[in-house]
């Protein structure tokens, strides 16, 4: 992960230096120096909870982000290693993340019952990292994705908004009972970019510096990629998904001369397919 983000940013004009601290008692945080004000912060371990003055249970990633900033750093991206089993943690996969999967909560039309199956597809249970982050970003989060089986190695930036609860189910049965609400917990999110080329740090965000195709599956395996059933399922998905500023929706061949964007896009589909495939399994 940090050797995949200094390589990215080392076309910068700017001095890229790469650190290892002990920022908080017990814990080695791992950050990348972007020039004098600028910082990237690695968030690829558990930053444990501890109790503040209020006497409210708060993660040290909190800690350590003060330190920095009290240190001179003002531009701070917080990148989160997107592993899928301590973050990024899909809400019905369990079998992977060892949580309990909120399916039969709408399947069995209780509070997830205003959320259709490709929906749950992108809930994720957030740990404490990850709410503070989306806190501080107003639900704007990055990770990086190893590569795997399917997958490319990239940064990628999502949308997240609270997952709506509706208790509608126990109204009608009990005079005492939940308010409808906004979970804390779980996180839908509606727009998944990927950054290409080389990163730069504006602001508080990586942003990439180019477009291109996303890497394409062998010739061997091409035949018969997209199951014609799933097509509107993984239509539905992919959306929002937004590569150089188009979705699937807004496409306009005009704003693409060279075809990378729509090849991108294409490709986009090939690898929800492959996401659709692993939750059959």
């Amino acid at each position: 992960m940090r050797d995949y983000l200094v390589a990215r940013l080392e076309s910068s004009d700017l001095k890229i230096e790469s650190v290892t601290k002990e920022l908080v008692s017990g814990i080695h945080s791992n950050y990348i120096n972007v020039g004098d004000k600028g910082l990237v912060l690695l968030v690829d371990q558990i930053y444990p909870c501890k109790k503040e003055a209020n006497g409210k249970k708060v993660t040290v990633l909190k800690q350590a982000y003060q330190v920095l900033y009290n240190n001179g750093a003002k531009n701070i991206a917080l990148v989160f290693l997107k592993d899928g089993k301590t973050f990024f943690r899909s809400s019905i996969d369990d079998e992977n993340t060892g949580l309990k999967s909120i399916k039969p909560k709408q399947e069995e039309r209780r509070s997830f019952k205003d959320y259709k199956e490709r929906d749950l597809m992108r809930i994720n249970t957030f740990r404490p990292e990850e709410n503070f982050v989306f806190d501080k970003r107003k639900g704007i989060m990055q990770y990086y994705q190893p590569s795997s089986d399917g997958l490319s190695e990239a940064v990628l930036s999502y949308n997240f908004e609270p997952v709506s609860l509706d208790y509608g189910h126990i109204k009608n049965e009990y005079k005492y009972h939940p308010l409808d609400s906004m979970s804390k917990v779980w996180r839908i999110w509606k727009n998944e970019n990927r950054l290409i080329g080389q990163l730069v740090l504006q602001g508080k965000y990586l942003e990439g510096t180019q477009m291109q195709g996303l890497p394409r599956p062998d010739e061997k395996s091409s035949n018969n990629l997209i199951n014609t059933k799933d097509l509107p399922l993984i239509l539905a998905n992919i959306r929002n998904m937004s590569i150089g500023g188009m979705t699937f929706e807004n496409y306009e061949s005009d704003r693409d001369p060279t075809g990378a964007i729509g090849i991108a896009l294409a490709d986009l589909a090939y690898h929800e397919q492959q996401r659709i495939n692993k939750h059959r399994k």
